[in-house]
């Protein structure tokens, strides 16, 4: 088996260095990343893309709020589902968001207590123990969306997904006067606006080939119609703000390319996301962990 690839972003040399040294005694290939004057999260993202490391450990000069904002960094960049954030630090304060945003182990150092090895090895065991789980929660999700046939059970999937995110008043909008959308809801962001939210949800994969079903044309039309088109939430009439585009199979790039190029192309500047079965499995289990019910 391949060694696994850790990076440690340390803010002194010599606590990387016995970081390392532990690791390397678990089987595990160690760079370092100085955190300094000079360190930006996009020189991060670059190394985390180009060298292929799986596991980001934040030592423990650094409280857990750093790898928050290395988690939302992850999730902006589409990275939760290969790389996974540990830390470790003297204290445990928003370790509730550190978990919740996907955070693998945290381990707590108590001097005095115990020692330096033993936390990085307990704080190891415990980032195995997460990939185990989420691979296989994930290899399920992907396996029972790779199933689907019918699109009414693959749109009570997303009601129940959504719902489970928390987000308001979701509910089926399918039918004759549906206009590109599918399920319609809101959410209230952190400077107290509303914002609508529209999901077009297919069935299998969606491709750029004009000739065959699933295609993106056929699918920009209607993100054009769902985009122009009013809902109704709390008696008025509202617009989409968000639109996301829902596969249970995949979504090729030159589909994803082709809607945006007719966006811009369009001037059309809302929000669209696209989510094939792997950001579905993603979200499921970083987000949605109690959500287990897979109608059939």
């Amino acid at each position: 088996m391949a060694a696994q690839q850790v990076l440690i972003l340390t803010k002194e040399k010599a606590l990387g260095t016995q970081c390392e040294k532990v690791l390397h005694a678990q089987g595990c290939e160690c760079t370092r990343m100085l955190v300094n004057e000079e360190f930006t999260s996009e020189m991060l993202l670059d190394k985390l893309v180009l060298e292929g490391q799986e596991v980001v450990l934040c030592e423990f000069r650094m409280s857990p709020y750093t790898a928050l904002k290395l988690l939302r960094d992850l999730n902006g960049a589409s990275l939760t589902s290969r790389v996974q954030v540990a830390a470790l630090s003297f204290e445990d304060r928003h370790l509730d968001e550190f978990y919740r945003l996907g955070g693998a182990a945290h381990g707590l150092l108590q001097p005095g207590e115990r020692e330096l090895k033993e936390v990085i090895e307990e704080t190891w065991r415990r980032i195995q123990d997460n990939r185990s789980h989420i691979g296989k929660n994930r290899s399920e999700v992907i396996a029972y969306l790779r199933s689907l046939k019918d699109e009414r059970v693959f749109r009570q999937f997303a009601i129940d997904l959504f719902r489970h995110l928390e987000y308001q008043e979701v509910h089926e909008a399918h039918g004759a006067l549906e206009v590109g959308k599918d399920i319609i809801f809101y959410e209230q962001n952190k400077m107290g606006e509303i914002e609508y939210v529209g999901v077009q949800a297919k069935i299998g994969d969606i491709h750029g080939t004009v000739s065959r079903s699933g295609n993106a044309t056929a699918l920009w039309l209607q993100t054009m119609e769902a985009l122009n088109s009013e809902i109704f939430f709390g008696g008025a009439s509202h617009y989409l703000d968000k639109y996301v585009i829902l596969a249970s199979g995949t979504i090729s790039n030159p589909a994803r390319t082709k809607i945006e190029e007719f966006l811009r192309n369009n001037k059309y500047n809302k929000r669209v996301y696209f989510w094939g079965q792997e950001k579905i499995a993603d979200v499921k289990v970083q987000y949605a962990p109690t959500f287990i019910h897979f109608p059939i």
